[in-house]
Order: C-alpha cells, then structure tokens, then sequence
C-alpha cells in the first residue's frame, strides 16, 4: 500500500496530508494523487460495512477527502482537480 493510501484508512490527518506534500514534491499527477486518497476511503467503506469502523469515521473519512482535495488544489495552483 502507498503511504498516502494507507494514512487515509487509519484517518491519520497529519500523516496524509504530508504523504499528499511529499508525492507533489516528487510532481506526481494530482490526479493520482487524489486516486490514491480515494483508495484509502474505499478502505474506511469496507471497514464500514465489515463494522469496524462507525459512522463517526466514515464522516471523518469524508472530511479529510475533502481535505485531500483542497491541499491538491492549492499546492498545485490548480484550481479544479477533476
């Protein structure tokens, strides 16, 4: 698993958003960027549904997505990543 990936399923905040910092740094595509960050959600869902993770952490999972998003878009100077 990728580190950006696997921060995300454990809705480590500080450790995503500075996997996300490093995988700019190395000017890897935002998009797969934000492909590895959906991964580590589709993990939150299937901890969700296998219930080892609550609700809270699913809302959780979903804030920090949007995270994800707005820190690819403001160090990318990208406006929009679709």
């Amino acid at each position: 698993m990728s580190a950006l990936r696997d921060a995300f399923a454990e809705l480590d905040e500080k450790q995503t958003l500075l996997a996300i910092q490093q995988m700019i740094d190395r000017g890897e595509d935002p998009k797969e960027i934000l492909a590895e960050a959906r991964r580590g959600l589709q993990i939150v869902g299937e901890r969700f549904e296998a219930r080892q993770y609550a609700l809270i952490e699913l809302e959780m999972a979903d804030e920090l997505f949007r995270e994800c998003v707005k820190a690819v878009e403001e160090k990318t100077d990208q406006g929009r990543v679709d």
